[in-house]
């Protein structure tokens, strides 16, 4: 069982914290694009949630797994004026 939660806290933690450190720091365009794309994520959570608990169907967010990647990739295009 602690091997299970020491894998879990150095995939949760440790690896996105080297990756933060490591890398260069996003740039203003960058940092844009990724607070559009977190408030996306939000909105649809939250929808997902109380679409969810409405319908007491739990599986909503499976519904927008085909559909979410799209939504970003073109938001990204968009924020980049492709």
């Amino acid at each position: 069982m602690w091997k299970k939660a020491l894998l879990l806290i150095i995939s949760v933690v440790l690896i996105p914290a080297l990756a933060v450190y490591l890398e260069p720091p996003l740039t203003d365009q960058m940092h844009t694009i990724f607070m559009a794309l977190l408030k996306v994520y939000i909105v649809a959570t939250l929808l997902c949630f109380m679409v969810s608990t409405i319908a007491k169907n739990y599986s909503q967010v499976d519904k927008l797994w085909s559909v979410m990647p799209i939504i970003y990739a073109w938001i990204v295009c968009v924020m980049l004026n492709f």
